[in-house]
């Protein structure tokens, strides 16, 4: 195993911190609540997230990758949905109703999905390690 960063990885690094650091007013990274806010599919957040696994160079070293990444972002969607649902509710049985079936298709849908996908992701990631 070699010590220090390779060439491909220290790339990898400055094209990360590029995308991080703000070029002009237009391209500069826009804080947003990512729960109240926007979306996290829409955000800045998800661009770095995708440009952080297409630089390591995961999707085509490991089958999971591109599932865990999507299916996290997912899941952080699904926590802007269920605030959006939350604060446009009112206090009947209906919308109690809607925000718990809204919480168990959370938990049962991209949270399992996440924790699944991501999981086999990492085990890749062990199994490559170990050879």
């Amino acid at each position: 195993m070699k010590a220090g960063l390779s060439l491909k990885k220290l790339l990898n690094l400055l094209l990360l911190f590029a995308i991080l650091l703000p070029v002009s007013e237009e391209r500069a990274l826009v804080e947003i609540d990512i729960v109240v806010g926007s979306r996290f599919s829409d955000s800045d957040y998800f661009l770095v997230l995708k440009a952080w696994f297409n630089g390591m160079g995961w999707p085509g070293k490991y089958a999971n990758s591109e599932v865990c990444r999507e299916s996290f972002s997912k899941l952080m969607d699904d926590f802007h949905y269920m605030y959006k649902n939350h604060t446009a509710a009112s206090y009947t049985w209906e919308d109690h109703e809607g925000r718990l079936f809204n919480i168990t298709q959370i938990v049962s849908g991209n949270y399992a999905d996440t924790f699944y996908y991501c999981f086999t992701f990492i085990s890749e990631q062990h199994e490559y390690a170990v050879q």
